[in-house]
């Protein structure tokens, strides 16, 4: 792509580039598309990407024979693991009926070796379908059902393996198989081998009605028309289109986007994607091989019983109906590059085009493309360079469909200007596909009382393993401090309030950042830079202590818990202040209250905020969405896009939402005080008996900003936009003097305390907090390494204290660092040190996050496995029916399905506790 952009003429680039708005896309797309026409370098690089015989991703007879030998060759030297891996590869692009059936064979055979009966049984079934004469393959079902208790199955298999098999010392030897096999008329059958994914979506209550709104200051986004409670679940919804993450190709399924088990299944007409069963292989645009068996006269002498046997094992079990065949990869599905070469967001569009033409809902110059999606974008709004990169990937992406699989698709300004909307739609109203996915290979339960030096503390990680458009789950809008989360139930999205939403209240989320997480002035970068709009949500537009103290130094004066930001902090968290006052006049309520890729309809109608109100999840391709909180009547139902309040400052959401998105923030998480935006960054005050918060120039501004907006508002407010107590007892302990309403605009100063006024050198703050990150992280990998040991953990405590020294308490830099601290101690089987460690950090975050926010679920499963493997049994008890009740609140009655060890955990906490 760079060298055919390095072709195009300088006035040519600069046409592209200034093209501002859609209007201009027709001219600049005829332009661009017409020289590249008449170059022959375009030629050569696409019909490298669309040309399937120049293709690599198709199948290939030599390879799969070169890859079996190797499997067997691993096999015959017992190295049954790379025997597998092996098999497996060669069943990707093995094109031969036969070949597949000896490959399935042997690859059960590796699966029996390793002890995984399940799975090799599947592989003998899927050599019979290919391959109903299959003796060997018979015979193996015979021993592997007789292994898993299955007599009757057993009986029945070898029967059959006898009736093929021609030679009489194998037929002795079957004999005996058979009368090795125990009692089979008393035991049971084996269930159909045949697996299926599949992963319901929950219901939304029939009491929750959610509503389309359009307002000034966001656009679109949901409201709730009734009260909704907290944890209930608003939105479900399966993915218009969906793709999966590039890095997870090889091991997770293409189709629902679980990971793969060892048994996976291979697309039967190319070697790119592969599926965790026969169902999802299907529903992708698969066939399932199968052979007719009665043309086998073979079987024709055989009992009835043993006949109906032959035909449930080679049959299809399940047949699927044309709309539950999506086929979202059938036009991939022909050995060309270019859907393995192109970005996520070209493929994914791809599908889109396609997913359309195939329904007959868009003409073939794809000019309605645009309407029939009503998606909102933000082109006009993106840099030069981002606009002459999708004209071109636009371009590129038309010629390589037409010439692979649409012919009929016009190559044209039209469809080309459409593909570039289209892309712009996915930047910002595609979804992140997440797997939580915990340390190691999975999740081990320790028993109470014991623990290996070498075994991590149990964690949680976020994996993405997709990406897809929910066209109503694109709608909930952003907030720093969102009153819904968003989780996935395989490809489905799924909503849950995380508080009490009233009627009219806007339903948000957070499209990455949160208060809590970022401080205000990384928070409205980041919305800045990745969705294009200012978040002016209530993380961004009220003052948290989360952003003046997550980054924030603490005071000179020892007994000050003042905070001292840095100037850019001070400079974000005044801006945020003073425009707070100042537009308080004219607000109303509602104006106070982010593994695949996928479009939603009805899903990309929920509006963003820092703090929202409903929480989205997926089952299967399926988008569900639950509130987090109780919602009122009338009030917008609003999901976090990603930022939210306590996972970054009010200026980062900010600034994210205006990148990304598009739009200022205004939500409840940007327009009301967050203690988790002061203090998420802020710095502590000289004054050591002082708990106030110093803040750099940035936070400063942003949160001054925010304040002057909030104070000018409070004479046309209600009581749903004053501060809560909660928030001025927070506010009050780290910036009581933002608390004293000033004659005029409020402008916060950076590199003073914000409770007592002392003076803080945050620029020298800064260096020596750099120096204990430094050798913090040198520490962890030495952790990683597996060499921590006393002196290690003696060391991270010094770089602890350090940090104490100059961060505010509830910086959440000091809770990254007591954490890693807990690592350690853990590592160094210093079971009382990890706790108390692991109890500061969360102790820090629930002041960032609130105490029932899903990142403190998280990190009480860490909490958990230190008071398991210490003994200490009732504690283990008490954590996890806490962190129990917090996913119920975020998850329901999937927090089991999502966290498969979960239910590990109560199981090993409640036989400690000997309940």
């Amino acid at each position: 792509m760079e060298t055919l952009k390095s072709r195009i003429p300088e006035h040519l680039v600069q046409t592209v580039k200034s093209s501002s708005s859609v209007d201009d896309l027709l001219s600049s797309s005829s332009s661009l598309l017409r020289f590249l026409v008449g170059l022959p370098q375009f030629h050569q690089a696409v019909s490298e990407l669309a040309d399937p015989d120049l293709g690599c991703c198709g199948k290939s007879q030599e390879s799969s024979l070169d890859l079996k030998r190797s499997g067997n060759l691993c096999f015959r030297s017992r190295s049954f693991d790379d025997a597998l891996r092996f098999y497996s590869k060669a069943l990707r692009v093995a094109r031969d009926n036969t070949l597949l059936a000896s490959l399935f064979l042997n690859r059960a055979n590796a699966l029996h070796n390793l002890g995984l009966l399940e799975e090799s049984l599947r592989d003998c079934h899927r050599a019979l379908r290919i391959d109903p004469c299959y003796a060997k393959a018979w015979f193996r079902r015979g021993k592997l059902n007789t292994l898993l208790g299955n007599y009757k199955d057993a009986f029945r298999d070898i029967t059959v393996s006898m009736s093929l098999d021609s030679s009489s010392a194998g037929k002795k030897q079957l004999q005996n198989e058979l009368l090795a096999i125990p009692d089979f008329q008393n035991k049971q059958t084996s269930e159909n081998t045949l697996c299926f994914a599949a992963a319901d979506l929950p219901n939304v209550q029939s009491e929750v009605k959610l509503r389309c709104v359009s307002t000034k200051e966001k656009g679109r986004g949901m409201v709730s028309e009734s009260d909704i409670e907290q944890a209930s679940v608003i939105h479900v919804e399966e993915p218009f289109c969906v793709v999966i993450s590039k890095s997870c190709r090889e091991t997770h399924c293409h189709f629902c986007l679980n990971e793969l088990p060892p048994d996976s299944v291979p697309c039967p007409s190319c070697s790119v994607p592969v599926y965790c069963s026969e169902s999802c292989q299907i529903q992708s645009g698969g066939m399932l091989s199968t052979n007719e068996m009665d043309k086998n006269s073979i079987f024709h002498n055989l009992p009835d019983d043993i006949v109906d046997h032959i035909k449930g094992v080679t049959s299809a079990v399940r047949y699927y109906s044309e709309t539950e065949c999506l086929q979202e990869h059938q036009h991939e599905c022909r050995g060309a590059n270019w859907p393995a070469v192109l970005p996520s967001d070209a493929v994914l569009a791809g599908r889109v085009i396609m997913k359309l033409i195939n329904q007959g809902e868009t003409a073939m110059d794809l000019s309605n493309l645009h309407d029939k999606l009503d998606l909102s974008h933000s082109y006009s709004k993106m840099s030069p360079e981002s606009k002459l990169e999708l004209h071109l990937l636009s371009i590129v992406l038309i010629w390589c469909l037409n010439k692979s699989c649409c012919p009929d698709l016009s190559v044209c300004e039209a469809s080309v200007s459409q593909t570039i909307i289209l892309l712009s739609q996915i930047k910002v109203n595609s979804m992140a596909i997440v797997r939580m996915k915990s340390s190691g290979d999975s999740f081990k339960c320790i028993p109470a009382g014991n623990v290996s030096a070498k075994e991590p503390i149990q964690s949680l990680e976020q994996i993405r393993v997709g990406q897809a458009l929910y066209k109503i789950g694109s709608l909930f809008n952003h907030s720093c401090k969102p009153n819904i989360h968003l989780y996935f139930l395989s490809r489905g999205l799924v909503m849950r309030t995380t508080e009490f939403v009233p009627v009219g209240c806007p339903l948000e989320l957070s499209y990455g950042p949160e208060v809590g997480k970022w401080d205000c002035k990384d928070r409205i970068r980041f919305l800045e830079e990745e969705y294009f709009f200012n978040c002016r949500c209530r993380g961004c537009s009220q003052m948290n202590i989360s952003d003046l103290v997550i980054n924030g130094y603490c005071c000179v004066n020892t007994s000050c818990t003042g905070v001292v930001l840095d100037s850019s902090v001070a400079a974000c968290e005044s801006e945020k202040l003073n425009h707070f006052l100042a537009a308080a006049k004219s607000l109303d309520h509602h104006c106070l209250i982010r593994v695949g890729q996928a479009l939603y309809k009805i899903g990309s109608l929920f509006n963003h905020s820092c703090k929202p109100n409903i929480h989205l999840y997926f089952l299967s391709r399926g988008l569900v969405m639950r509130t987090t909180e109780f919602v009122p009547v009338g009030c917008p139902l609003e999901l976090s896009y990603g930022p939210e309040v306590g996972k970054w400052d009010c200026k980062d959401r900010i600034r994210f939402l205006e990148e990304e998105y598009f739009f200022n923030c205004r939500c409840r998480g940007c327009s009301q005080m967050n203690i988790s935006d002061l203090v998420i960054n802020g710095y502590c005050c000289v004054n050591t008996s002082c708990t106030g918060v110093v803040l750099d120039s940035s936070v400063a501004a942003c949160e001054s900003e925010k304040l002057n907006h909030f104070l000018a508002a409070a004479k046309s407010l209600d009581h749903h936009c004053l501060v809560s107590e909660k928030v001025y007892a927070g506010v009050s302990e780290v910036a009581s003097s933002l608390l004293i309403k000033p004659s005029g605009s409020l402008h916060i100063k950076a590199d003073k305390c914000l409770k007592c006024g002392s003076r803080c050198e945050v620029e020298n703050s800064h260096v020596e907090v750099n120096k204990a990150w430094n050798h913090l992280r040198r520490v962890e990998e030495l952790m990683n390494s597996g060499r921590a040991n006393i002196s290690v953990l003696s060391d991270c405590l010094r770089s602890i204290a350090v940090l104490r020294t100059f961060l505010h308490m509830y910086n959440k830099d000091i809770a990254d660092a007591e954490d890693k601290v807990a690592q350690a101690c853990y590592l160094a089987a210093e079971m009382k040190g990890a706790r108390e460690h692991c109890e500061a950090s969360i102790k820090i975050l629930k002041r960032l996050y609130g105490d029932e926010h899903v990142v403190i679920g998280n990190e009480l499963v860490k909490l958990a496995s230190i008071q398991l493997a210490s003994g200490d049994s009732s504690g283990a008890w008490e954590t996890t029916k806490r962190l129990s009740q917090i996913f119920s609140k975020y998850y329901g009655s999937h927090a089991e399905t999502l966290f498969s060890y979960l239910s590990c955990l109560k199981l090993e906490a409640a036989k400690a506790v000997n309940l």
